[in-house]
């Protein structure tokens, strides 16, 4: 599963919690072409594939594919957001209960590359 988003500029914003490479794959290229190019919309679109958290393991794509597009939805940027991803399937699950889709838990990025910046010499 992936989470793509547009706004005025007509870049298409990609999340893809499970991708391998910084290269977008022709099959999802011509997916989102075609959700995004009608013959009288566009002649040329743009794909940015964001820097955002890769998940640990194969299953939890769906769930940050949902995660992401609550952050676009309440006007956040995803590529500033770690998700706890050991949460986000109770979280969801929570969400669809109330009928109420909330944020992920999450920590901010930043604070996670800070923390990740402190090194110790023995």
């Amino acid at each position: 599963w992936i989470c793509i988003s547009s706004d005025e500029t007509a870049v298409v914003k990609l999340m893809d919690s499970a991708r391998m490479s910084s290269s977008i794959n022709l099959e999802t290229s011509l997916q989102i072409a075609n959700i995004y190019c009608l013959p009288t919309r566009c002649s040329a679109l743009e794909i940015q594939a964001l820097p955002i958290q890769q998940q640990r393991g194969t299953k939890d794509c769906g769930v940050f594919s949902i995660a992401f597009a609550v952050e676009v939805c309440a006007g956040n940027n995803p590529e500033e957001v770690y998700f706890e991803q050991s949460e986000m399937r109770s979280h969801l699950f929570n969400c669809l209960e109330c009928s109420e889709l909330k944020p992920f838990p999450q920590k901010s990025r930043k604070a996670l590359i800070n923390h990740q910046l402190e090194i110790f010499y023995v």
